[in-house]
C-alpha cells in the first residue's frame, strides 16, 4: 500500500505555473574550501500561499548531498541540509524568514522571496586536496520540507500538484576520473 502511494506521488505532473523553488548554483573554491554559491527562487503555487496566509509555517530545506564516485555509482559520504523558515505574523501582518544566520522580517512578502533570491554560500566540507585525492560528486537541490508541517497536512500535500515544488539536483564532479 504504502508503495502504491509512493508511486502514485511521484507521477504528478508539475505545472510551471503553479509555483517554483529553484536554485541557480555555482561551484566555487573560497580559501582552498569547495563552497556552493546560491540564491533559492521561492514562487508559491496558490495552495502555499493560502497555508501561509493562514498561518501555517512552511520549511524550505537547501540540501548538500557528497558522495565518493566508484564508477557511475556514487556512495553518500554525507548529507547536508539547511533549513530556511517562512511564516506570517497576521497581527503584524509581517513575514519571517528564519535561517542558520538570524532571523528577518519584512513587512511585505515580496521583499522576503528578494531576500532568499540573495545569493548564500553553502559548505560542502571539501578542500581541495580532498577534492584532488579521489573521484568525488557534490550534489545540491532545494526542496519543501513536507514532514515540517502540520500532520493534517501531509497527505493531502502528499497527493496535490501544488505542493510539489522542488529543484532537481545539481552536481559537480571532482578528482581522478
Amino acid at each position: 500500500m504504502a508503495s502504491t502511494i509512493w508511486l502514485c506521488a511521484a507521477c504528478q505532473p508539475t505545472d510551471p505555473g503553479l509555483g517554483k523553488l529553484a536554485l541557480d548554483p555555482a561551484a566555487r573554491w573560497i580559501d582552498e574550501r569547495l563552497v556552493i554559491e546560491s540564491g533559492i527562487e521561492f514562487q508559491p503555487s496558490p495552495a502555499i500561499r493560502e497555508a501561509l496566509d493562514h498561518g501555517v509555517d512552511l520549511q524550505l530545506v537547501v540540501e548538500l548531498r557528497v558522495a565518493r564516485r566508484h564508477g557511475p555509482i556514487a556512495r553518500e559520504l554525507r548529507l547536508i541540509a539547511r533549513p530556511f523558515r517562512i511564516r506570517y505574523l497576521p497581527l503584524l501582518e509581517h513575514w519571517q524568514l528564519e535561517d542558520a544566520e538570524g532571523v528577518q522580517t519584512f513587512p511585505r512578502f515580496w521583499m522576503l522571496r528578494e531576500a532568499l533570491a540573495e545569493p548564500r554560500v553553502f559548505e560542502t566540507g571539501l578542500d581541495r586536496s580532498a577534492a584532488e585525492e579521489r573521484p568525488l560528486q557534490v550534489q545540491v537541490r532545494a526542496r519543501i520540507d513536507r514532514d515540517a508541517l502540520p500532520a493534517p497536512m501531509h497527505l493531502p500535500t502528499l497527493f496535490s500538484v501544488q505542493w510539489h515544488l522542488g529543484d532537481r539536483w545539481h552536481a559537480w564532479h571532482f578528482g581522478p576520473s
